[in-house]
């Protein structure tokens, strides 16, 4: 998606880059809902696809879409660093804990 069609302050569809043919195109709708996998390559350590760059909330406030609840934005700090390969839960299952730069635990104040 590249851009919202608003019209007398309503969403009526989408413009869209085909990714297949590189080809801009229009679709027109009575609902648009999105679907877009989340915005957590706004981390620079993420295990999230690359294609989840936050445009899709960027997109719906610029059109004026207010946004709600930005807080539940996904997590996850259990990466190698570099590489961005998840690290299983079962290393802290079996007892691992991680560090922040300090060594210090990460997290260690959470109830």
């Amino acid at each position: 998606m590249t851009d919202l069609v608003i019209e007398d302050g309503v969403c009526v569809g989408v413009i869209a880059l085909d990714i297949v043919s590189g080809r801009i195109e229009a679709f027109q709708s009575g609902v648009v809902i999105f679907a877009t996998g989340g915005v957590g390559r706004i981390y620079g350590n993420s295990t999230n696809a690359l294609i989840n760059t936050g445009m899709n909330m960027a997109l719906s406030y610029w059109a004026g879409v207010p946004l709600k609840d930005m807080e539940f934005i996904q997590f996850h700090p259990t990466t190698l660093l570099g590489k961005n390969i998840l690290i299983t839960e079962g290393c802290r299952g079996e007892g691992g804990f991680l560090l922040n730069n300090k060594g210090e635990r990460f997290f260690s104040q959470i109830p």
